[in-house]
């Protein structure tokens, strides 16, 4: 709903776009950890600790972290190549 006012209301372009990023990465990071705790429910033993199903959750927010980290950055790096390549070369 803020989304639908900001762009009803025409504020920055800079603005608009700083906080739908926040809002998708907030609604990511929801989302893999309400995965990552759902697949330790199903691993662990009802209300005991299970350590190794804990570790295997852990394991699975953080690889998906560095995987969305790395899809990121090189997805940038790439379309920096590609926006500032009329840059790097000098005219003839």
């Amino acid at each position: 709903s803020v989304l639908g006012l900001l762009s009803d209301l025409h504020v920055d372009l800079n603005l608009h776009a700083l906080l739908f990023g926040e809002s998708v990465l907030n609604d990511a990071v929801a989302i893999v950890l309400t995965h990552a705790i759902a697949s330790y429910d199903q691993m662990g033993r009802g209300n005991i600790f299970d350590p190794p199903a804990f570790l295997r959750s852990v394991g699975f927010f953080l690889g998906v972290l560095i995987g969305s980290f790395l899809l990121g950055f090189i997805f940038t790096v790439i379309t920096a190549l590609i926006s500032f390549q009329p840059l790097l070369i000098p005219p003839p």
